[in-house]
């Protein structure tokens, strides 16, 4: 199944949030901070941070990304948020998304695409998909997210 990639816009920001919350991988706490951050930065007549969307066959949104540029190191980007519907898990919205990220990264001049994750079990699929996309592990943090769950950091040459 192919997915169109748009960039999110202000209207965007419920379909963002239902995503992040439909997801299951983000509590909400979480949520609302995704919402709050999106809100902030797609009111802002300019900015560095890019919010994109992947849109399914019917039109609306099934998956959502969130881009930033590392502070300090211009040429080296964050995908800081992805997120797809469980309904359309397996369908290539999550790939595109990733795809959609180094593209937009390259286009900008970086070098480097970092994508962080947690290292438990409910997040395989996710490690999987950046591995198979090139990614490769470039370190761990352990007990980072809470005792026991640790932080796994990706890297992508571009």
């Amino acid at each position: 199944m192919s997915h169109v990639m748009r960039p999110a816009e202000a209207g965007d920001i419920a379909a963002i949030a239902a995503i992040a919350e439909g997801s299951g991988m983000f509590g909400a706490e979480e949520v609302a901070f995704l919402r709050d951050l999106a809100t902030s930065d797609l009111a802002a007549a300019e900015g560095d941070r890019v919010w994109f969307l992947a849109i399914g066959p019917d039109g609306r949104a099934v998956g959502a990304g969130y881009l930033a540029p590392e502070p300090f190191q211009g040429d080296v980007c964050n995908l800081l948020f992805l997120a797809v519907l469980p309904a359309f898990r397996g369908t290539g919205a999550g790939r595109a998304l990733v795809r959609h990220a180094a593209d937009l990264s390259r286009a900008g001049g970086a070098r480097l695409l970092l994508i962080e994750t947690n290292a438990a079990a409910q997040f395989a699929p996710a490690r999987a998909l950046y591995g198979s996309e090139g990614f490769t592990v470039d370190g761990q943090v352990r007990d980072y997210y809470a005792p026991g769950e640790d932080k796994v950091i990706f890297r992508l040459s571009l």
